[in-house]
């Protein structure tokens, strides 16, 4: 009975029951004291710890949306214009430097993900002290920036009519930008974490900042660069198109590639020097998190091998380029292909070799490379994510086909719904009895989604309706049936697979599989639903949508409520768009 009581305590529990053994008297005489401890410090405790852990985290996510909202507005507001070079204007250097904040706020998080469980003790401690709270350093930054936006709009239009730039005016204006951005870093966290963090991080912090410089760094040299490695990259593409183009031809003078009659100037975007920096940080940085699992100097190997491979694929996707543009379309080369084919490439390279390394005995100690051969990754994860990444997989295919990258979205369904078909036996265990409450609840969220469109253009950016109208009956109709189909039973399915069935649960603990469905965590609703909203082309009202499928999954601890909702919500959405011809929800 009291184990049933106080099951949140089972250290407690242990102790009873071990002390029910030496003495029942004795017990019998503790489990009155017990008993209200364990209602009281048990039940009511519990409940001011879910408070603080929700202020905890809803603090930095709170930082978060604020930084991302004052940055947006600042930046529309601020316009300086000067006729000098354009690494000679401040406006450059603050671009600059909030980007070698960014980048090396990633390259931090990568370096110390092994070891996290250090930094939430930093930050348990310090979010856990007297006068800690969050209220003030919000009151302070909302004030900050009230007095920087008047800032920003008096300084634009006295530079706006000033003869001279007004370099005086501008250094004054940086005080209050400086202090917003401060404010920013004391509303994410105490000032407490930070000074205790810098005291034991030093050395992190101090190779995340170098690895964001090295990104920067490495990105402007790919601007100016070129002519180093201009020869070497025409010389490769040719040799290469030359092996199945007859027509391919060079003009070394002009720097184009060219097949039958289309052809392309390889500028400095081409030269590859962004997908080598990439591959270079990113593989530094996982040698670095991993060094206890990997074998030096062997893993060091993986440096250069990603660089060479990054900049042979790079190679590659130049001759594709030009073929594709020769044979194929202008528009898709120019377009989609162009876009895409280099973050497909830096992917492959990256996440290629991150995922190999500890597989192969050479680069990785014989027991992690043991333990990545025979050890079995759990085949839920894999059930539950790979149709996800089979549309991802799909949807960038899709998007590297642009401007025609409207025909294929069946590409996209069709790999995800393989996916499903493949592991359809993991997923018998989901199919209960929906809730109508869950149905409800997709419902409203699919009418509140209708209710918000904005109009416009397309997310794609393309006017979908003049499309369609330009399509034959039939293949319009086949069209958006399939449209319909992926937006109404295979999406819904592939993506709660993923954020409610993993990422939500994976937040709350790395082994997700051992976390019931009717697990409710604040940290792990915020960011799984952020996440997802970022996936959208509206990310606010995606973030919403997501907490309102979390909510329902957890209300009864079933995926398949989730899923219903889901279901229910783009139903909604897609029958209005197809029968009030709003084609911007599609």
């Amino acid at each position: 009975l009291m184990e049933r009581r106080q099951g949140a305590n089972p250290g407690a529990a242990f102790l009873v029951s071990g002390t029910v053994v030496s003495s029942e008297c004795r017990a019998a005489t503790m489990s009155v004291h017990i008993e209200p401890e364990i209602r009281a410090g048990g039940r009511l405790a519990e409940g001011g710890g879910s408070r603080k852990r929700l202020a905890r985290f809803a603090r930095p996510l709170m930082a978060i949306e604020l930084a991302g909202c004052e940055i947006t507005v600042i930046s529309l507001l601020f316009s300086f214009e000067v006729n000098l070079p354009y690494w000679q204007h401040p406006a450059y250097w603050l671009r600059h430097l909030q980007m070698l904040v960014i980048v090396a706020a990633i390259a931090w998080a990568i370096m110390m993900w092994p070891r996290r469980g250090e930094i939430a003790e930093v930050w348990t401690s310090a979010a856990e002290g007297r006068g800690n709270g969050w209220g003030v350093p919000l009151a302070v930054n909302l004030g900050l920036f009230a007095v920087l936006s008047a800032a920003t709009f008096a300084f634009t239009l006295h530079a706006a009519s000033a003869p001279e730039p007004p370099w005086g005016w501008f250094a004054l204006y940086c005080i209050p930008l400086a202090a917003t951005a401060l404010s920013l870093f004391w509303l994410f966290a105490p000032l407490r974490f930070w000074t205790e963090l810098v005291r034991r991080q030093t050395r992190e912090i101090a190779i995340a900042l170098a690895t964001g410089a090295i990104l920067l760094a490495g990105g402007g040299l790919a601007q100016t660069g070129w002519d180093q490695l201009a020869g070497t990259s025409l010389m490769l593409a040719h040799a290469l198109l030359s092996l199945y183009e007859p027509t391919a031809a060079v003009d070394y003078a002009m720097q184009s590639l060219s097949v039958r009659d289309f052809k392309v100037i390889i500028d400095q975007s081409c030269s590859g020097y962004e997908g080598m920096a990439l591959v270079a940080a990113f593989l530094g940085l996982y040698l670095w998190s991993f060094r206890q699992t990997l074998r030096f100097p062997n893993a060091l190997l993986l440096l250069p091998l990603g660089v060479a491979s990054i900049y042979a694929l790079n190679i590659v996707r130049i001759a594709a380029l030009v073929s594709i543009g020769g044979h194929v379309s202008p528009d898709v080369a120019e377009g989609g292909f162009h876009s895409q084919a280099g973050w497909m490439a830096f992917l492959a390279v990256a996440l290629g070799l991150m995922a190999l390394a500890p597989r192969i005995a050479f680069f990785a100690h014989q027991k992690a490379a043991l333990a990545q051969s025979t050890g079995v990754a759990d085949r839920s994860m894999d059930a539950l994510l790979v149709p996800f990444m089979a549309l991802m997989g799909g949807s960038i295919v899709a998007s590297a086909s642009a401007p025609y990258d409207t025909w294929l979205y069946g590409l996209k369904i069709a790999a995800a719904g393989v996916a499903l078909y493949v592991l359809r036996g993991w997923y018998r265990g989901f199919a209960v009895a929906i809730s109508p409450v869950a149905v409800s609840a997709g419902v409203v969220v699919g009418a509140a989604w209708i209710a918000t469109d904005a109009g416009g253009v397309a997310p794609s950016g393309l006017d979908l309706g003049t499309w369609l109208s330009a399509q034959p009956p039939v293949l319009a109709a086949a069209w958006l049936a399939i449209r319909a189909f992926g937006g109404i039973v295979v999406v819904p399915a592939v993506e709660e697979f993923a954020f409610r069935g993993v990422f939500y649960r994976w937040i709350i603990s790395r082994r997700f599989e051992a976390v019931a469905f009717d697990r409710f965590s604040w940290l792990a609703l915020l960011v799984s639903s952020g996440v997802f909203g970022l996936l959208h082309s509206r990310p606010l009202a995606g973030t919403a949508a997501g907490a309102v499928f979390c909510l329902v999954m957890v209300r009864r601890g079933r995926l398949a409520d989730a899923i219903a909702a889901h279901v229910a919500a783009n139903a909604v959405i897609i029958a209005w768009a197809i029968g009030m011809r709003q084609w911007t929800l599609l």
